[in-house]
């Protein structure tokens, strides 16, 4: 129960700040808390292209993952759970599991097909180009 509602607090505070308080709320709307942790992160934008850094220490390079669904950016990990063997016990357990996912709804003007990502040190570098402008293009009046 306690779950249930610290969930649906979350989702309605991270909506709020999502919409009404990024920066980005028009064009590179990101939302806070959604999964079960909320990780810190810069977002850059560059002449070429935007830059998402994530904080995401303790996690190996394959507990990422980073997918494209639809205009939207889906950055999540997941720890693996340690294994101790059989015959012993935990007599003291703080070390939880981690989680997270944050989405991010890409603007029209990213190349969503060239996107990268390197993880190295516990930080995790997207780097989304821009489209180049189109150039005016003179159509022939016949």
């Amino acid at each position: 129960m306690s779950n249930l509602l610290n969930n649906r607090l979350n989702d309605a505070f991270g909506q709020l700040i999502s919409t009404e308080l990024s920066p980005f709320h028009n064009d590179f709307d990101f939302q806070l808390f959604r999964g079960q942790d909320a990780t810190q992160l810069d977002i850059i934008e560059h002449k070429d292209s935007l830059e998402i850094v994530l904080e995401a220490p303790g996690f190996k390079n394959s507990e990422i993952s980073a997918e494209i669904e639809g205009s939207t950016l889906v950055v999540s990990a997941e720890s693996e759970e340690k294994s101790i063997p059989e015959e012993s016990k935990y007599l003291k357990k703080q070390i939880k599991n981690k989680s997270f996912k944050r989405f991010f709804e890409l603007p029209d003007y990213c190349t969503k097909s060239k996107i990268e990502a390197k993880f190295e040190n516990g930080m995790l570098c997207i780097s989304v180009p821009k489209k180049k402008p189109e150039k005016p293009k003179k159509v022939k009046i016949l």
